[in-house]
């Protein structure tokens, strides 16, 4: 590959980095959480014997680069839903859920002018698109169901969950740990799939003090 290409690459990358964190939750550091949650989720899931085949290294590293672009789409939401303060609106909120679908429409359409990391890009995609739907079917965009959910975006759904539940948003007050964890088993089968929720039990106290080292 030429200089050129590489430096273009390396740009793209640079900019689409810079746009997940512009419209992250907070201060940038909901998507550094987010990366340091899912290692350690899929670390566990592995050490339990559990999708070993889909959590090699290689598999593990990818998922941990691609989960700072989970909410990219957001950048693709008005700031006066994205910002607002209380409740949104039946309306608001059905705006609000295209953010997964403008998301994978963006990291699709930046894939196609890139001439490398496409393996990243491909692991945003379906965390990005994936991450709300739920093990029972309920979730969006799509009403996946079990294992057609990605696994990666299984992952990030229960930590995604977490950090949203643990810090303060304009919409809501912050949860303790505690309170997290019980909403979270709570939803175990519903919104998260069994064992996934069993890894993050066994790993909670590891959550709680990444919560605590990468405060906003």
């Amino acid at each position: 590959m030429s200089s050129l290409n590489l430096k273009i690459t390396s740009q793209m990358l640079t900019n689409l980095y810079a746009l997940a964190l512009n419209h992250d939750s907070g201060t940038g550091k909901h998507a550094l959480r987010t990366q340091h949650y899912t290692k350690v989720l899929a670390l566990r899931l592995r050490d339990m014997g559990h999708y070993r085949d889909q959590l090699m290294d290689q598999d593990i590293d990818l998922i941990f680069e691609a989960a700072v672009f989970h909410d990219i789409g957001k950048s693709g939401i008005t700031s006066e839903i994205f910002q607002k303060a209380g409740l949104l609106t039946m309306a608001e909120a059905i705006i609000m859920k295209t953010h997964t679908n403008l998301g994978e429409a963006i990291l699709i359409a930046s894939k196609e002018k890139l001439s490398t990391q496409t393996e990243l890009i491909n692991k945003a995609i379906e965390m990005a698109v994936a991450h709300h739907e739920c093990w029972d079917g309920s979730g969006y965009p799509h009403g996946l169901k079990g294992k057609a959910i990605p696994l990666a975006a299984r992952i990030l759904t229960i930590v995604d969950t977490y950090d949203a539940l643990v810090n303060s948003r304009t919409y809501k007050k912050q949860w303790t740990h505690e309170e997290a964890v019980l909403e979270i088993n709570l939803h175990a089968g519903i919104c998260f799939e069994p064992i996934i929720t069993e890894a993050f039990n066994l790993e909670e106290g590891h959550f709680k003090a990444l919560a605590q080292s990468y405060r906003d």
